[in-house]
């Protein structure tokens, strides 16, 4: 398949593409580059089954999910799906700041790998025991309801401030950006 050209992402497919235990998808593009995820299941492999079948499950059976800045280095929601699903974030560039990183604990839940480590990312992954990747799903407990727009009501189906996934709403995406304000303003009246 088409490896990407530039940046994290491109990094990842370069060193990456073929290694055990690894599936990279250029979402970018539709176009696939895999490796067995579990010896044990053939359904997460992408010539398989369709897309929409076989990426939940992907993600839903994986330990990491790298989550690389958008189109043209822009902002990327790829860290929500991962959380979701219960994949433990990995940002990749050390000076990203990731979503309301004043007031969510990202390093409790997620990894933040520099760009010049992604070589060995297959090391850096492989040397966080399995009671630290416990402890990081335990905090993305507390996390993903927060990056959620529950209380503005976008689905029509449910009433406003009802969770899409039962979770309460009050404690919502715009309630984590009020609080990302919150300190920022008495940031700026403290100086």
């Amino acid at each position: 398949g088409r490896i990407p050209k530039g940046g994290p992402r491109g990094d990842v497919f370069r060193h990456h593409h073929a290694r055990e235990r690894f599936v990279l998808i250029d979402s970018a593009h539709e176009r696939t580059s895999s490796r067995r995820v579990s010896a044990a299941s053939d359904a997460l492999l992408p010539n398989r089954s369709s897309r929409a079948d076989w990426f939940p499950a992907a993600m839903a059976d994986s330990e990491f999910c790298l989550s690389p800045l958008g189109t043209n280095e822009g902002d990327s929601d790829r860290f929500l799906p991962a959380l979701l699903y219960g994949c433990i974030p990995v940002f990749s560039l050390a000076d990203e700041a990731r979503p309301f990183e004043e007031v969510v604990p990202w390093d409790s839940c997620s990894l933040r790998v520099h760009e010049t480590d992604l070589p060995r990312l297959h090391t850096i992954l492989a040397n966080i025991s399995r009671a630290q990747r416990a402890s990081m799903r335990r905090a993305m407990c507390g996390v993903w309801p927060a990056m959620l727009w529950t209380r503005l009501g976008f689905a029509s189906s449910r009433p406003r401030g009802e969770g899409y996934l039962g979770e309460s709403g009050r404690a919502d995406a715009l309630a984590t950006f009020m609080a990302v304000l919150r300190r920022r303003v008495e940031a700026d009246a403290s100086t």
